[in-house]
């Protein structure tokens, strides 16, 4: 760890032991003076093509726009069922996984999950989901469920086991 030269104020510093050889202003005044100094050009927006002055990085021209591009990506997240999704949620739902988790896994909206798991699987599914079972461990359980195959059986012939 050798010293280093401050790339916004110039000043001798000695890099933290972390980032010793990415760190290349000496404290974080410099860093945030040196991002803000941060040279304009002229971008087009991604989503309207209008065009406006900003940092090398930046995408869309306003907030709307920004806005725009959110909804356009959430409307993707509760498209259409395919024909895997059922199977996959339920699956994944039998072996401990949260819906969030599986709606992540699946880049789906929680409501998508929810609507596939609603969707009642066919026998060859049930029995496909039984013989691949695989047990959630790092999961913990928030409550008491049945056995797994318990839960099958019931999907499968309608009735509960008393």
């Amino acid at each position: 760890m050798g010293i280093k030269f401050c790339e916004w104020c110039g000043r001798e510093f000695v890099p933290n032991k972390y980032s010793s050889t990415t760190q290349r202003y000496c404290t974080a005044d410099c860093l945030n003076a040196a991002r803000n100094k941060q040279e304009k050009v002229e971008r087009k927006c991604i989503v309207c093509g209008k065009s406006f002055l900003g940092k090398p990085k930046r995408k869309f021209c306003s907030k709307e726009c920004r806005a725009r591009k959110q909804e356009q990506k959430n409307k993707n997240l509760d498209r259409e069922l395919e024909p895997d999704t059922p199977y996959l949620c339920q699956k994944w739902r039998q072996e401990g996984e949260s819906i969030k988790k599986i709606a992540s896994t699946l880049s789906r909206s929680e409501k998508s999950v929810k609507k596939a798991l609603a969707v009642k699987l066919t026998r060859v599914q049930l029995r496909t989901m039984e013989e691949y079972f695989i047990p959630c461990t790092n999961t913990p359980s928030r409550r008491s469920r049945p056995a797994t195959t318990d839960l099958l059986e019931e999907q499968i012939t309608g009735s509960t086991k008393g």
